[in-house]
């Protein structure tokens, strides 16, 4: 986050991220499993990660889980930024953070062909940010 910028600023950035954000598989959206087994769907808490910058290693930022699926599901995440990982079952902090929009993709897996994905954005907040306003007096 340059200077200037504010929190509207972000949120207003990851939802142009969000409308514009492609993935190999095609564009931003909940997939069902590819598989013939399960048919699960991840869903993580909450649902919109944000993490302050200042979150230290091992921090959990989400967890996932698979609705209506069948078996019990391993998750793994694609992370360009490298800055999370997945860590018993939770979404963590893996490296220092900068604060910023970052997408990931979840991904699951039952061992018998359901492998549903789930593309994200994790929201990092500056630490320390107060929003300052301007007051006049009258």
């Amino acid at each position: 986050m340059s200077d200037g910028e504010d929190l509207d600023d972000l949120k207003s950035k990851r939802k142009d991220l969000l409308r514009g954000l492609e993935y190999p598989y095609g564009k931003y959206r909940r997939r069902r499993g590819a598989g013939t087994a399960g048919g699960g769907i991840i869903t993580i808490s909450p649902s919109a990660p944000t993490v302050p910058s200042n979150a230290t290693v091992g921090t959990v930022v989400a967890t996932p889980s698979v609705v209506g699926g069948t078996g019990t599901y391993v998750f793994t995440l694609t992370d360009p930024s490298g800055q999370f990982t997945i860590l018993g079952g939770n979404i963590v902090v893996a490296s220092t953070l900068t604060a910023g929009s970052y997408p990931v993709i979840i991904t699951g897996n039952n061992g018998a062909g359901d492998t549903p994905q789930l593309p994200i954005i994790i929201t990092v907040t500056p630490s320390g940010y107060v929003p300052t306003y301007e007051l006049f007096g009258f």
